[in-house]
C-alpha cells in the first residue's frame, strides 16, 4: 500500500534513468496501479511538462485519478530539474520533444506497460 496525495491505494513505483538523444540523462518514474487486469500489464500515461521548472511530483492531483481507473503514470524531473541533468531555460522545444519520445521508446519496453502506436 502506498500514499499518493495522502490516499492509501495499492500500486508500485519504479525509477528509470533515460539518456536523451543529446546525450543527458532524464530521471523519472513509472506509478503502476494495483493489478486490475489478469496479465498485470497497464496502459501508461506519459505526463508532458508545459513552461518552468517541472518535477515528476508536479501533476499528481492531475494524475491520480488516471492511476485509480488503471493506467499507469510515467512522470519525469524535466531537464535541469528534480534529479534530470541539464538546464530548462537553455533547452529548445525540439530537444524537449526529443526528451517525450526518448521516455516514451523507453516505456515501451518494459515489460508491465501496453505500448500503444
Amino acid at each position: 500500500m502506498g500514499s499518493f496525495l495522502g490516499a492509501e491505494y495499492a500500486y508500485s513505483t519504479e525509477e528509470f534513468s533515460v539518456i536523451a538523444s543529446d546525450g543527458v540523462t532524464l530521471s523519472g518514474d513509472i506509478v503502476y496501479p494495483r493489478p486490475l487486469n489478469s496479465e498485470g500489464l497497464f496502459p501508461v500515461v506519459i505526463v508532458v511538462h508545459g513552461s518552468g521548472c517541472n518535477t515528476r511530483t508536479n501533476w499528481e492531483d492531475q494524475t491520480e485519478p488516471l492511476l485509480h481507473q488503471g493506467y499507469a503514470i510515467a512522470r519525469y524531473d524535466k531537464r535541469g530539474c528534480g534529479k534530470s541533468a541539464g538546464d530548462w531555460r537553455t533547452v529548445k522545444l525540439e530537444q524537449v520533444a526529443r526528451d517525450v519520445v526518448s521516455v516514451a521508446k523507453h516505456i515501451k519496453n518494459r515489460s508491465r506497460s501496453i505500448p500503444r502506436e
